[in-house]
């Protein structure tokens, strides 16, 4: 029996099953893969097509894919192969041409915006030692001024080998800035993580775990009847790939 399956199975026991003795109460809420069955599924069918080439970048920088896919993997159900194109392209001029203070749009498969990218290289500038091997990203070429610069990092946000390389600098960053916390275990930490990488690794260790909790995937709106907490669907594919 697969586990799309038995998880069904489940919800329809939880439902049905009457410990109330009559008592109207509220159905759980479907397994997040019953739910959204075909953007789960190919979310799932892409992060396996990419495994190694995410094994390879992950190696260069001493880390552990198992622990970055599950971090973006909402991201990948939420992403369309259908998005306006046009719409982008307008975005992406906006940006290119004024800062991200016009356009911080979502790119790419992991749904990178420009501010995030800045962000992570303003880190890797003010800790150069300890992101040494990240120093890279930083690099646009002698003389490019901010709209060259923002061109080409567009340019490679783009490319889906580049997302993985922030990916990694993300996780790295995260290790650095929470190097505090004291995780009970692996699931822990990509729920933590993962919460970070979709509010805002730069928020305080309080509102990164507050955010835990809080219902807003995929709408971006919070609503606990129809949404889930992002963090919880990124253990959710952790927990389905190490079971």
């Amino acid at each position: 029996m697969n586990k799309l399956l038995q998880s069904f199975i489940l919800y329809l026991l939880l439902f049905y099953s009457d410990p109330w003795h009559g008592q109207v109460r509220i159905a759980p809420k479907l397994p997040v893969e019953v739910r959204f069955q075909s953007a789960y599924s190919a979310a799932s069918l892409f992060c396996k097509s990419v495994q190694p080439v995410m094994d390879s970048v992950a190696t260069r920088f001493s880390l552990q894919s198992s622990s970055l896919l599950p971090i973006v993997f909402p991201e990948c159900m939420r992403y369309s192969v259908r998005m306006d194109m046009a719409e982008t392209t307008s975005l992406e001029v906006l940006y290119v041409n004024f800062g991200k203070g016009y356009a911080d749009f979502s790119i790419g498969r992991f749904q990178m915006k420009p501010s995030f990218v800045e962000q992570l290289e303003e880190k890797v500038k003010s800790d150069s030692l300890a992101l040494k091997a990240y120093q890279f990203i930083t690099k646009y070429g002698e003389g490019n001024n901010s709209k060259a610069i923002r061109m080409q990092r567009i340019s490679r946000m783009e490319s889906l080998q580049w997302q993985m390389i922030y990916l990694c600098c993300f996780y790295s960053v995260a290790e650095l800035r929470f190097h505090a916390i004291v995780f009970a275990n692996a699931s822990d930490r990509i729920r933590f993580y993962a919460t970070a990488y979709n509010r805002g690794f730069m928020n305080s260790q309080m509102e990164i775990e507050r955010w835990q909790t809080i219902c807003i995937f995929p709408s971006g709106k919070v609503d606990v009847e129809n949404n889930y907490p992002y963090g919880e669907v990124s253990i959710h594919y952790y927990s389905d790939k190490n079971n």
